[in-house]
Formats: C-alpha cells, sequence, structure tokens
C-alpha cells in the first residue's frame, strides 16, 4: 500500500513545531484503504512525521506479522509506557525478574523507532522481525499506517489515549527536553490544537481506534480509567489476552505499576534513550497524574482546549475523561 508525503515548508509551521531544530516534516497518508471491514470508518488523515519517514515507509508497511504478536498503539505522551509494561507482565506471567534485567525498549520496542529519530542507531524494523517468542511491539502511528498485515493477520492490539489537555502538557515537557533547550509553553499549546505536533492530528489518532472498539483483537483503554481502577483495568486485559490472574497476582501487579515502583524501575527509567542524547534528563516518569493541566493551563486555554476537542469529534459518540 503506497503512501503519499507532503512536504511541508518550513515557513508553515515554525518555531511552534516540535523536532523542527533536528528535522524537516512531511504530510503522510496511504493512497488506498486497506479492503477489511474494520477499516471502514476509519479518518485517515495525513499524519505529521519526519522526512525520514520515507525511506522506511515501505518496511513498515510490509512488516510480517505474526497471530500471536502483541501491539500497543498510542498518540505520544497518553499512557505508553504503563500500558506497556502492564501487558507485558500480562503476557509473561508477571516474570518481574526477568522484566527488571531487561530494558522496556528491548522487551517492547518501537517499530518505526527508526523512521523518525535520527538518534536510534538500531534497525527498529528489524529489531521487532528478530523478537523470540510472542512478539510484543509498540506504536504511536495511526491505524493507517501500521503493517497492513495487522487488519488481516488480527494480532492483539491495546490501545491506551489520555485527555488531549493531559497529552499536550506532557508532550510539551517531553519535547523541550528532547530538543535541549526550553521550548515555549505557549507555542507548544498552539502547535497541539492546530495538528502541528509529531503524529498529529490527535482525535483522529483515538477515533480510529475507537471505531474499532467492537473488533475481538483489539482493546480500547484509558489513562483516566487506569488511574481510576488499576486493578479493573488489569483484569479486563487478562482477559482480552486470555490470561487469568487471581486477586492477588492483580494485587502485585497494581503495586509493581504504581507510580512509585515503576519510577524506581531501572528497566523502565534508565532507557537507551537517555544514554543516547547528552542532554536528555527527562523523567520518563513525570508526575503520574491526570489533571495536571489544571496546573498548567490558564482557564481560558483550558475552555480553548475544550472547544477544540469537542469540534474534533464531531458527531462521535467518543468523550474524553476531563
Amino acid at each position: 500500500m503506497p503512501v503519499l508525503c507532503e512536504n511541508i515548508p518550513r515557513i508553515t509551521y515554525g518555531k511552534s513545531l516540535i523536532f523542527n531544530r533536528f528535522l524537516d516534516f512531511k504530510r503522510v497518508q496511504p493512497l488506498s484503504r486497506p479492503l477489511e471491514s474494520c477499516t471502514a470508518n476509519w479518518e485517515m488523515k495525513p499524519c505529521l512525521l519526519p522526512s525520514l519517514y520515507n525511506e522506511w515507509a515501505d518496511d513498515i508497511l510490509n512488516f510480517k506479522v505474526r497471530k500471536d504478536d502483541v501491539f500497543v498503539v498510542t498518540f505520544p505522551k497518553c499512557g505508553t509506557t504503563w500500558t506497556q509494561e502492564m501487558v507485558w507482565m500480562i503476557g509473561n506471567d508477571l516474570d518481574f525478574e526477568r522484566g527488571k534485567k531487561t530494558p522496556l525498549p528491548e522487551r517492547f520496542p518501537q517499530i518505526e523507532l527508526s523512521a523518525v529519530a535520527l538518534i536510534s542507531k538500531t534497525n527498529s524494523i528489524r529489531q521487532c522481525e528478530e523478537l523470540k517468542g510472542r512478539r510484543y511491539i509498540k506504536s504511536h502511528l495511526p491505524a493507517h499506517l501500521l503493517p497492513t498485515e495487522i487488519w488481516t493477520v488480527k494480532p492483539k492490539i491495546i490501545y491506551c489515549t489520555r485527555n488531549p489537555k493531559d497529552a499536550a502538557i506532557s508532550n510539551f515537557h517531553f519535547m523541550s527536553v528532547m530538543q535541549g533547550w526550553k521550548a515555549n509553553f505557549n507555542d507548544m499549546m498552539e502547535a497541539f490544537m492546530a495538528n502541528s505536533t509529531l503524529y498529529a492530528p490527535f482525535h483522529s489518532h483515538v477515533l480510529d481506534f475507537w471505531s474499532m472498539r467492537a473488533e475481538e483483537n483489539v482493546l480500547f483503554i484509558t489513562h483516566e480509567d487506569m488511574k481510576k481502577d488499576l486493578p479493573a483495568v488489569i483484569a479486563k486485559t487478562a482477559k482480552f489476552m486470555g490470561k487469568t490472574l487471581s486477586e492477588d497476582q492483580i494485587t502485585r501487579l497494581a503495586h509493581h505499576l504504581s507510580f512509585d515502583s515503576m519510577k524506581k524501575n531501572k528497566s523502565i527509567s534508565q532507557t537507551p534513550l537517555k544514554r543516547a542524547v547528552p542532554f536528555f534528563k527527562y523523567k520518563l516518569l513525570r508526575k503520574g497524574e491526570s489533571g495536571t493541566f489544571k496546573k498548567e493551563m490558564t482557564p481560558q486555554l483550558i475552555e480553548r482546549f475544550d472547544k477544540w476537542s469537542l469540534s474534533e469529534l464531531g458527531d462521535s459518540d467518543f468523550r474524553f475523561s476531563m
């Protein structure tokens, strides 16, 4: 399935676009829609990705998918790491010791990392291909840019989302450190609402997976639900993955997934990214809260975000927990 990569002149996004210090960007869209019925309601909006992606697009789309693969898909900073660790632990029978010995990016690599980050020295697609046993794969790509065999082979997909205000705040803190300088807060918020950040647009990313929530191989969860009742989400995810956990196992896993426990877990906090980028001082698990936007956004900005989000959601029956 070929893709169309449209160049974006720098003048149209200026300093407000993340990563513009390193890369040029393109808006990427497939030229056709997969034939499977689950794709019928996809919006398939062009996705903002680095120009580098064009070199890897075919390899990602043509990636050979296995039935027992497990994909965790999110928009960036929407509970990705939390969901990965939960899913990997459930799938590996709560093997805490093995998990602590192996960095999460090695247990659960990001398939398109080589296509979006020049700092990556690993061929991330090959890394995913060569995983032993059941493969656990992460991606931030929208549905229409994931490997096309996903929609015919139908491996397990766990999609996690988060309200856009918290996602924008978390992206701001992450990207300002990734660039090695303090990004302008207002610029970043404007860029987020203009769908001018990496992997944007945000809402269609969510809605395309929401439209597939009834598929047997798709589980749709939210960061807010995990904060509200983590044991319930663990139980729901385990059932989806064909695993049975006792109440004691759910309690143990919930403790393992607590913010304090995750923050101390070096397999998560000491990632290869921190070693690869000299100025990267960002704490992958910064606060682990929901509703942090209330402390960092003005009432006026919150109102603008809410109006923007409702407009983007349109007549969809999905609403974020705000």
